[in-house]
């Protein structure tokens, strides 16, 4: 323990600013998850089985649809902010502009094809259109860059722990009163717009900031939508095999199925929670570590790769060892044939924790375009697969046709010149072995 805190009293601010950081998000995210878990469980219990999976399914369609939304755009604005500061009214104004107009056309999208193409049910229907409407209020993430950027995430915890509480205690109203699961996507509705209002109003108070100041640059505008427009079919491609497996099992199953499948997702979902106590806080240091040297830049990179690798170490291995007991603990025996998808789906996870700090790295190096062959192969052999072999296989392939294709798409970077090198970076790196060897250094 000593050596750790002559460690710590020897790192330079940056460093202690970014350990500083990913302490406010470990409380965040550890406290978050069991929350939600037991608020999840409970619900799935409520709710099952048929009535739970409506509420995931308008889940998933309407995710699919989030990358028209969202622009894909996080990680290049965070990258803007820090590098070009004395813009910051500028970028978030034209990024929020952008965000926007892209979420009204998805809302309409999305609702145009669920009425005349993917019609099952009156509520089905509601419920995605009730949920869709979060887009609108999901733009307001722009704060929320312009705080990852200055590495100050203790306001995002504000920010979430305001409308979390509020969220799960209306979840438990509706167990308590026995509603319907319409209620259940109007509180989702409700969410984000406290969120956002909670946004705004720490944007003001704590930053000195007033949201009137932003301004629409055309010449940002465009050189982000030019940007946006190759992770756009990227983004599509992965939405495509993160929701895609839930829509198939949805019209080639029972509804007994899509339920017991459900489990696994809910469950394997919430570990990326993890994930996000690392890139938010690490990502702007890296950026702004290139400009100090190469050596610390290389250094730092390491650092990244081999706490994403320790992350999924801990993760991963547990569940899967410990699926019987979390199934039957949470869900009781009605849930018993979950067991063996989780066991499989839990791997996928994997293919997470290597992308993220992939992605973060290409986008620094600026060559983020080359993702949408490495997703768009994950995304179409998932579709194959599923198509082909969830009607021999049922449960279990459905579970593989998520896991094996997550795995096959990474070596897709070996056959471009500019993220060949990237990819054998992170074959040496992502090694939770490193991790030991670099804080014996000063970070």
């Amino acid at each position: 323990m000593r050596r750790f805190i002559d460690i710590y009293k020897n790192l330079s601010e940056g460093p202690k600013k970014v350990l500083h950081n990913m302490n406010w998000l470990f409380f965040d995210v550890v406290l978050r998850v069991w929350i939600s878990f037991f608020v999840w469980t409970w619900l799935a219990r409520y709710f099952w089985p048929l009535n739970f999976w409506i509420y995931n399914y308008a889940l998933a369609f309407v995710w699919i649809f989030w990358f028209i939304a969202n622009l894909w755009l996080d990680g290049i604005t965070i990258k803007e902010l820090v590098d070009k500061h004395e813009k910051k009214d500028e970028i978030l104004g034209s990024v929020f502009f952008l965000k926007l107009i892209w979420s009204i056309i998805a809302i309409i999208i999305i609702n145009l094809l669920s009425y005349f193409l993917f019609y099952k049910s009156q509520i089905q229907t509601l419920t995605i259109f009730i949920i869709s409407l979060w887009f609108v209020f999901q733009t307001f993430n722009v704060i929320n860059l312009y705080f990852q950027s200055k590495v100050e995430w203790k306001y995002n915890v504000i920010a979430s722990w305001s409308w979390f509480l509020v969220s799960n205690i209306l979840k438990l109203v509706i167990i308590f009163n026995w509603l319907g699961v319409v209620y259940l996507s109007a509180i989702y509705l409700i969410d984000f717009i406290i969120w956002s209002w909670v946004w705004i109003y720490i944007y003001y108070k704590y930053a000195r900031h007033n949201i009137f100041n932003w301004s629409i640059n055309r010449l940002i505008v465009k050189k982000m939508f030019i940007r946006w427009l190759p992770l756009a079919l990227s983004s599509i491609a992965n939405y495509i095999f993160l929701r895609i497996d839930q829509l198939m099992i949805w019209n080639m199953m029972t509804s007994r199925e899509v339920w017991l499948y459900s489990v696994s997702v809910i469950i394997s979902d919430s570990t990326l929670n993890f994930f996000w106590i690392v890139w938010p806080s690490l990502f702007p240091a890296l950026i702004a570590s290139k400009k100090i040297s190469l050596d610390v830049y290389m250094r730092r990179l390491k650092m990244y790769y081999s706490l994403f690798s320790i992350i999924w170490f801990w993760l991963v291995l547990p569940i899967y060892l410990l699926s019987d007991q979390i199934i039957l603990i949470l869900f009781w025996d009605n849930y018993i044939e979950s067991i063996i998808v989780l066991k499989i789906y839990i791997w996928s996870v994997i293919a997470t924790a290597i992308m993220i700090p992939l992605h973060q790295h290409m986008i620094n190096e600026k060559v983020i375009s080359y993702s949408l062959y490495s997703i768009s192969a994950w995304a179409w052999l998932s579709v194959i697969m599923n198509y082909f072999l969830i009607p021999k296989f049922w449960l279990t392939w459905a579970a593989y046709s998520t896991t094996i294709p997550a795995f096959f798409s990474l070596f897709i970077f070996l056959f471009f010149k500019k993220t060949r090198s990237i990819f054998i970076f992170w074959l040496k790196s992502f090694n939770p072995l490193i991790l030991l060897k670099i804080i014996h250094k000063k970070i």
